[in-house]
């Protein structure tokens, strides 16, 4: 039982003390085949003019713009597998050399120039234009090889069985230098002459690289087994030892002309040399094959295991697993840290060891919330779900206990030096206790004061007032004992803190669950940081110095410029897992200054530490865009223009961002031409353009990180885009057709001007002519309906009565003989039409007649009655003749005759806004009753009154005239209603 006692408490000490040796994670990044690279196994780096690297490898070449890799490989058309060197030529062409030949990538666009039965060795790349190299056949036979204008040219050299020959031209024409592993030769290629220098040393060691520095030809000799270097400068007929390095140091310094440009890695060794200076890498179990520092001063490194990226020396960050969920950082005494955690027990880092540390007379050793504080006698206190936990620098433990409705939560500690004063935030309320422990003071619910929620944040201003955030935010005046509640929002929802924070200035600032809010003392009110990149939460904000203000977002950490700021403009820096802060999203109120002044930043996933002296003071992430393709084909490198083909105006242009930190998407404007307005922000990066005019077009876009768009003004990138259309698509076409078109319908238009006027008086006095002639049909229609009684009449031997029908005939002739269409033309262009119409009382009169003599006809079977309206003048009333008379004879005819009983016409007059209302009915059979007894009649005939006085309205409406029919019939009668006006 003892023996398993023992093993426990060993293993919890061999839990609970770490070495730190593993405890900061590294400050770099690895980039792999899984990662895009054509192969593991990194040989060479190149930064070229766009912002491209470009990675050798052994398996192809890739180029990566800061977020993905494009592989230039066997699969799309790459032949050649091991990578040399990589370069740039003056037409922005890059160069990509293998000991199998030299390829030429342009855009997407590959150019191989193959070997064929030559091997490679070594380039000579002090100019893209000549290219010098050596290399040897399958017999073993060494040449100098040439590649101009696109052909190899070699010359033979009296090398055999050499391991390897390199090359470096001499800067005069048909002067080189030529190495091998332990000689060095002048040689004249137009004499063919080969001249020795052997070196001193050559037995010991052999020639690590020859390098081309201010046209100056540096041989680097490295001793076997050793890390000694010797740096040679070479003549046409000597070689100078210039410098001398020796494990970590130099014994003879290089000259400054040449130190200051000299950059050289040493393969399979974790340090290189540049400018000088040793620089030594923290990568582990890694060695450097070859190297780069890019534009932006970042380290690249080429190694076995991929492509390394340093991160800024500014930032460390701590091994999660080692330190998980840190809420808050305090250190006493100096150079020991505390990491209390909610979750888990408090730790501590000293002098590298990382233990685990077991509050005295404590049964729950989690549960820790913000802002440990230490006090002037170096007595520590931590916030606690239980109260205040106060920690003295001998180890013992007091709790400082509140509770407000049976609630102990302390959220949030403070310390106030200057009043000697321990603030606690609790639920609703915030408690004072002085420097011998005692409660002098709570301010909230229990001191009746409008305080509501937990107090997350506690800080102190420039003229002595406490800042509590709550569920509010309250200003706290202590001498007055004044709390001011401050209930703030913006868009509509209300502004929570999370974090507060005084700068050197004095201004206090608020992170809060909407952004960045600072206090303004004028109008003492919060106003908002604006800046449209900041759209989430703010959990920690803290001021670094005088001139910098760290605050935080989920994705990152932003510094903002103060002086900038103070004079309106913002300047932001943004550090996230692109350029070195890997904690993620920032702890909330979770900053802390140690005593060397480095700022310790919890965080979603790691613990961070900065060195605020690291630090650049204003960080910007360069970004370049670069014009991919165009409808699918590849934009060159070297041309800044695009010619689509013949009639082909549409187009959609992809263009490819460059920035080797992507601190936030990118977005794009567009407009064509200069002097248009630009287009709205977009994050999709192609542009589809369509309609585009005949000739020259020129795109500009501009780019920038999303809410940076001011830093960014400058990023503008053209490109020409020619468009040839065939000449009916031109712009100038369609105008001109239109021109054409407009004189000839001009001329046409002259032309049939009179043979219209014509034709349409014409066809005028046609329809005339034809009212005429259907007027004069329907004058026969009634007198044969009248002969045909008559006839009924002599039949029955009613001769007396025959006759009176007969003389009262002869006179309605008369009558509706007298009325016809006159018809007159005036003015040339325009045809008038005056029918000679009938005043309504003439035509009544006429009716009047009419019905007289039917009821003659018809004896004892209908009564009439005529109504006119007194707003009806029927003497000025003006209407065509000859236009009642037929519905009245129908009503008469086919309505009243034939009903059994007597019926009764009704004629009503009325006006009704402006317009003649004549209202023709009777109560007889209806319509439909009067046609069937017509199909049953012995004495059928066909009826045409009503058809031809509907066709005479129909041509009076043509010729101008306003009227309207509408007619409605049923088993109790029918009725015309005629519509004037």
């Amino acid at each position: 039982m003892r023996i398993c006692s023992a093993i426990k408490i060993l293993v919890l000490l061999l839990g609970v003390v770490i070495n730190a040796q593993d405890l900061e994670l590294p400050k770099y990044k690895q980039y792999s085949d899984r990662d895009g690279l054509p192969q593991q196994q990194v040989t060479t780096l190149f930064e070229d003019s766009r912002g491209y690297i470009w990675v050798g490898t052994k398996n192809g070449v890739a180029r990566f713009n800061g977020k993905e890799f494009y592989a230039f490989t066997t699969k799309n058309g790459f032949p050649f597998r091991v990578i040399e060197e990589i370069r740039e030529d003056q037409q922005k062409r890059i160069l990509v050399f293998s000991s199998e030949g030299i390829a030429r990538i342009n855009g997407n666009e590959i150019e191989t120039f193959p070997l064929n039965q030559y091997v490679a060795e070594t380039f000579d790349l002090c100019s893209t234009e000549t290219i010098w190299f050596t290399a040897k056949n399958n017999k073993a036979e060494w040449f100098i090889g040439c590649f101009s204008k696109d052909k190899y040219t070699f010359y033979p050299l009296p090398f055999h069985n050499e391991l390897s020959v390199s090359v470096k031209h001499a800067h005069q024409q048909d002067e080189f230098y030529i190495f091998t592993n332990t000689e060095f030769y002048a040689y004249n290629l137009k004499d063919n002459k080969l001249q020795s220098h052997p070196f001193v040393l050559r037995k010991k060691g052999y020639i690590l690289k020859s390098l081309c520095v201010n046209e100056n030809v540096i041989a680097s000799y490295k001793k076997i087994n050793t890390d000694h270097f010797l740096f040679y400068q070479m003549s046409k007929n000597q070689h100078q030892l210039i410098g001398e390095y020796q494990n970590g140091s130099w014994q003879r310094q290089l000259p400054s002309e040449i130190r200051n440009q000299l950059r050289l890695y040493i393969p399979n060794q974790a340090h290189f040399i540049e400018k000088g200076k040793v620089k030594y890498v923290s990568m582990s179990e890694q060695f450097i094959i070859n190297g780069l520092e890019d534009s932006n001063g970042v380290q690249w490194f080429s190694t076995e295991r991929g492509l390394t990226r340093m991160f800024s020396e500014a930032f460390t960050h701590y091994n999660p697993h080692l330190l998980s969920e840190v809420w808050a950082v305090v250190e006493q005494p100096k150079g020991k840290f505390w990491f209390p955690s909610y979750s888990f027990s408090t730790k501590t880092l000293e002098k590298n060891i990382l233990k685990e540390e077991q509050m005295p007379s404590m049964s729950n050793h989690s549960g820790y919330y913000f802002h440990p504080v230490k006090d002037d006698k170096d007595q520590l206190y931590f916030a606690w779900s239980k109260g205040v936990v106060k920690r003295s620098p001998k180890g013992k433990i007091k709790i400082l206990e509140y509770h407000w409705q049976g609630d102990p939560n302390a959220l949030y500690v403070f310390y106030d030096k200057q009043r000697s004063l321990l603030l606690g935030g609790f639920r609703n309320n915030v408690v004072f206790w002085n420097n011998k422990e005692e409660r002098i003071r709570v301010v909230g619910r229990e001191s009746q004061s409008d305080m509501e929620g937990y107090v997350l944040c506690v800080a102190k201003d420039s003229v002595g007032d406490y800042w509590f955030a709550a569920r509010d935010i309250y200003r706290y005046q202590f001498d007055k004992n004044q709390l001011k509640k401050y209930t703030f929002t913006h868009q509509e929802k209300r502004i929570r803190a999370i974090d507060i924070a005084t700068d050197f200035s004095g201004r206090v600032w608020f992170g809060a669950n909407q952004g960045l809010f600072y206090y303004d003392r004028k109008k003492d009110s919060l106003q908002k940081f604006e800046c449209a990149q900041l759209e989430d939460g703010v959990s920690t904000v803290f001021p670094i110095d005088e001139k910098r203000l760290l605050f935080s977002q989920p994705h990152g950490l932003y510094i903002l410029d103060l002086e900038s700021f103070e004079k309106g403009n913002v300047k932001l820096s943004l550090y996230n897992e692109t350029n070195g802060y890997l904690g993620n999203e920032a702890g909330q109120t979770g900053a802390f200054r140690d005593s060397e002044g480095k700022i310790w930043i919890t965080g979603s996933y790691a613990l961070a530490k900065i060195d605020p002296n690291l630090l650049p003071s204003h960080y910007a992430s360069p970004l370049n865009l670069v014009f991919k393709s165009y409808n699918n084909v590849s934009i060159k490198y070297n041309e800044n223009k695009i010619k689509l083909p013949k009639d082909q105006h549409s187009v959609t242009i992809t263009f490819d961002p460059v920035a080797l930190n992507y601190i936030r998407p990118v977005w794009y404007r567009y407009r064509l031409d200069d002097g248009d307005s630009w287009s709205e922000p977009q994050t999709e990066n192609y542009i589809t353009l369509t309609n585009l005019p005949h000739g020259k077009t020129t795109l500009e876009v501009r780019a920038w990180f999303q809410g940076l768009e001011e830093s960014y003004l400058d990023n503008r990138y053209t490109i020409d885009i020619y468009v040839n259309k065939i000449f009916y698509n031109q712009a100038w076409f369609v105008p001109a057709v239109i021109f054409l078109l407009l004189i000839t319908i001009a001329i046409i238009s002259y032309v049939q001007k009179r043979t219209q006027t014509r034709l349409r008086k014409t066809i005028m006095l046609a329809k005339i002519s034809e009212v005429e002639t259907i007027q004069s049909q329907m004058n026969p229609h009634f007198v044969y309906n009248v002969l045909a009684n008559v006839q009924s009449k002599i039949r029955n031997l009613q001769t007396e009565q025959a006759e009176n029908v007969l003389l009262k005939l002869a006179g309605l002739m008369r009558k509706f003989l007298h009325t016809s269409t006159v018809t007159t033309t005036q003015k040339e262009d325009t045809l008038q039409i005056k029918q000679h119409l009938v005043s309504l009382s003439y035509e009544l009169v006429l009716l009047q007649e009419f019905i007289d003599f039917q009821q003659m006809l018809y004896p004892n079977s209908f009564d009439y009655r005529l109504i006119i309206s007194d707003d009806v003048d029927v003497n000025q009333t003006k209407i065509p003749p000859m236009l009642l008379q037929p519905f009245v004879e129908n009503a008469i005819s086919h309505g009243l005759i034939p009903n059994t009983k007597k019926g009764t016409l009704t004629i009503f007059v009325k006006r009704k806004f402006d317009r003649v209302y004549i209202e023709i009915k009777d109560d007889g059979v209806g319509l439909e009753v009067a046609k069937q007894k017509r199909k049953i009649s012995k004495l059928r005939y066909p009826s045409q009154g009503r058809r031809l006085t509907l066709k005479r309205i129909k041509l009076l409406r043509e010729l101008g005239f306003e009227i309207e029919v509408i007619t409605r019939s049923s088993a109790k009668g029918t009725k015309v209603m005629l519509i004037f006006g």
